[in-house]
């Protein structure tokens, strides 16, 4: 859970690339020696940022959005709260259950 709260926040304040360059390498072994699926690893880190992402207060993409449209960035955060919330969780599904994401790359002999 700690992992996915750190890749949450770095979602929210850095740029994707730059969060993956800084964190993974300090994570992925860490979580690898302890049983974790490299796959699911990157499945969840994935999609931790991209929740980062869309997440207030901080949400890069919320701010582009509401510049973009000239929607209150207040209002547009109340509109989109009930997807994030679905979002987070689905993270918790996948971190906690990782057949979810391991199936399609199991029956294609990936993992």
């Amino acid at each position: 859970m700690l992992i996915n709260l750190i890749f949450l926040v770095a979602g929210m304040a850095m740029d994707v690339k730059a969060a993956v360059a800084l964190f993974a390498p300090i994570f992925a072994p860490v979580a690898i020696a302890m049983g974790v699926d490299p796959v699911h690893l990157g499945i969840v880190i994935c999609f931790n940022i991209t929740t980062g992402l869309l997440s207030p207060p901080l949400g890069g993409v919320l701010l582009i959005l509401a510049t973009t449209v000239r929607m209150n960035y207040w209002r547009l955060i109340r509109a989109t709260l009930p997807f994030f919330l679905a979002e987070v969780a689905l993270l918790l599904v996948l971190t906690y259950f990782p057949e979810i994401s391991l199936a399609i790359p199991r029956l294609l002999g990936l993992a």
